[in-house]
């Protein structure tokens, strides 16, 4: 949305070009020395305390060096860069590629980045603006792969028309950037199916979501619909009825989008505890609730905790989501009632 909000509106000029780099294997390129400063860099700019910024790097540094994997029963340690699955790798790798910006765009080499119009960033993909000829880009793209930080580049580029994350641009006769959604030819019709053993309101929630995103993303009318014709097409296939399928299209129709780009809200956070209730999706949690509610924890924890929070865990792969199944006989446990008060003791 980032990005949607910045571009909005922009026109380009003529002899401007389209284009998009990213950035080869980041995640694995980084050192980890060069890593640190540049956390350490970012870090410093906040008003946190001293102490806590070298504990949060003695914690990373930790992270860093410990990445072990094992290949043919040999275990091996990573010695440069991150693993993937690390839940700090994103934010990890942001902070360093924007270390590197620093240098290229406000240090001694910022003449070179002179042509640079735009520069929009998520983790490793770049949208840029260009201010030349497409001879003048690729020059500059040799330069972007001469630099200390183990960072190796490559590119895309159009006149008019390119892709970028799930976003397709394009410019218009009168030189107005368009946007539109974009899928890869080979993209699978992932949507969760609609025979599923989620709460029928997750269910019925999907198609609200996925129309809301497409009338976010298309910046005209004439793609909005296009994209909906496509994306009824995948319900349909993933057994959505049109009722539910017509009322995600009709929520997005009606939703403005420029009230869409606006970032929304965060819910205030209150004093009250709060417990999270995180189970495997199962076709019999209705029952349970409905017809033995009095004997279950579901009951006891409402008596302790005035909020409660419930999800599920996704299926074993998106490609193949949970579908229901044969379920084993339902068992139910019996517990003792017991009241607010004795519950918190």
């Amino acid at each position: 949305m980032d990005v949607l909000t910045k571009i909005n509106g922009l026109f380009l000029e003529d002899g401007m070009l389209l284009a998009t780099t990213d950035i080869e294997y980041l995640y694995t390129s980084i050192k980890h020395a060069d890593g640190l400063r540049a956390a350490r860099f970012f870090l410093e700019t906040t008003n946190w305390d001293g102490h806590l910024i070298d504990l949060i790097l003695d914690l990373l540094e930790f992270v860093l060096t410990h990445n072990y994997f094992v290949f043919k029963d040999r275990f091996y340690l990573q010695t440069q860069g991150t693993a993937m699955g690390t839940a700090c790798a994103p934010s990890y790798a942001s902070l360093f590629v924007g270390h590197w910006e620093r240098w290229l765009l406000h240090g001694d080499r910022a003449q070179v980045a002179d042509p640079v119009v735009g520069w929009f960033r998520y983790i490793d993909d770049v949208l840029l603006i260009w201010n030349g000829d497409d001879t003048s880009l690729s020059k500059f793209m040799q330069q972007l792969n001469i630099n200390p930080f183990n960072l190796k580049f490559t590119y895309n580029w159009h006149p008019n028309k390119i892709d970028f994350l799930d976003i397709s641009l394009c410019v218009g006769e009168d030189g107005a950037i368009e946007t539109g959604l974009y899928r890869k030819e080979t993209s699978v019709n992932s949507l969760l199916h609609a025979s599923s053993a989620h709460n029928y309101s997750t269910i019925k929630a999907i198609p609200v979501g996925q129309f809301l995103r497409n009338r976010r993303v298309c910046s005209t009318e004439e793609r909005f619909e296009k994209q909906s014709v496509a994306l009824t097409d995948r319900f349909c296939t993933r057994g959505y009825s049109h009722r539910c399928i017509k009322a995600g299209y009709r929520r997005a129709k009606n939703t403005r989008r420029e009230d869409l780009l606006v970032q929304p809200k965060k819910c205030k956070q209150t004093d009250e505890p709060m417990v999270r209730f995180i189970s495997t999706s199962n076709c019999h949690w209705d029952r349970i609730h409905g017809e033995f509610s009095p004997l279950t924890l579901w009951e006891i924890t409402l008596h302790m905790f005035s909020q409660v929070f419930t999800a599920y865990r996704p299926g074993d792969s998106f490609a193949h989501p949970t579908q229901p199944k044969e379920s084993p006989p339902l068992k139910v446990a019996k517990w003792t009632a017991m009241s607010k008060s004795e519950g918190k003791q």
